[in-house]
């Protein structure tokens, strides 16, 4: 899947639109998912998702004012409300439960893939809904101190702000040393994985291509972690055979560290999963194809 990444809308039309999801002023369809609501609106939502726009469409249209997503995850949820509104998303400061070695099994448990396809049939569609419900009065977002900005003041004696001529013979100081590099951002890949597959769920291709290139990014630096490990297992158990964006990205990852196959964690994953066999045809693509050049010419 390519995708060149574009930036998160700004300006006034940007500043609208999240103005629109932080206010929730003419809302008229509320989100749920866990303990989270969102006050959303039908035009935006149902224009970038076919799935909703099918479930909220039709009979009673006026009815359906209220969604809930009790399977989803939260923060995923949150990263897709968000992208809806500014075509982008930023994972939160602290790293998901999900991305750490703690996390229990049936935290980072995908759902079936039967169930997952059943989404996009009007009949489950249907479940999403409930009564109508008034929507949830938005929460003020804090505004944020503004950057005082220090007048410089001006010398009279001198007519300059930067004061008496400077001694041309005075000792001279080593300008202090630039602060260190900001240490790297902790791996969201679980939370990417999870982005992706309510993409695709929810049939929004180009957050599916957006949550890819993230997932990309951050796996050049956190490939050994422990959030990679976890994440390729999600991968394989969420997504279908044919859909290749995260598999391959993962397998990529993998051949560019191959150490990797050494660790005896990753082994327990690529033996628990279709990785194993992603990975062997990979691998050895350049010398089958030899192989199969050297029987053609027999």
């Amino acid at each position: 899947m390519a995708f060149a990444p574009i930036g998160p809308l700004t300006g006034e039309h940007g500043q609208a639109l999240s103005k629109l999801l932080t206010e929730g002023i003419y809302s008229d369809l509320k989100i749920t998912c866990g303990t989270d609501e969102y006050a959303v609106h039908k035009a935006i939502v149902c224009s970038r998702s076919p799935v909703f726009a099918r479930a909220i469409g039709g009979v009673f249209t006026e009815a359906k004012t209220d969604i809930k997503l009790p399977d989803d995850d939260p923060v995923a949820v949150k990263m897709m409300i968000n992208y809806l509104y500014t075509q982008s998303y930023v994972p939160p400061e602290a790293p998901a439960a999900s991305e750490s070695e703690t996390t229990s099994t049936q935290k980072l448990k995908p759902e079936p893939i039967s169930a997952k396809r059943q989404c996009v049939s009007q009949a489950s569609l249907s479940t999403l809904f409930s009564a109508p419900t008034s929507t949830a009065s938005p929460r003020p977002v804090p505004s944020q101190p503004r950057a005082q900005v220090s007048s410089v003041r001006r010398d009279s004696h001198w007519g300059s702000p930067s004061g008496p001529p400077k001694n041309p013979f005075a000792p001279t100081h080593a300008a202090p040393a630039s602060d260190p590099p900001a240490p790297p951002r902790p791996p969201n890949l679980v939370l990417h994985a999870k982005v992706y597959q309510l993409g695709e769920k929810y049939g929004m291709k180009d957050l599916m291509a957006l949550s890819l290139y993230k997932f990309r990014d951050e796996a050049v630096t956190h490939h050994h972690s422990d959030s990679f490990r976890h994440a390729a297992r999600f991968v394989y158990g969420s997504t279908i055979t044919q859909d290749r964006g995260m598999r391959n990205a993962v397998v990529q990852a993998v051949k560019t560290n191959i150490d990797l196959l050494d660790d005896k964690a990753f082994q327990v994953v690529i033996k628990g999963t279709e990785l194993g066999f992603d990975l062997l045809l990979s691998l050895t693509q350049t010398r089958r194809g030899e192989l199969k050049r050297e029987a053609s010419s027999l």
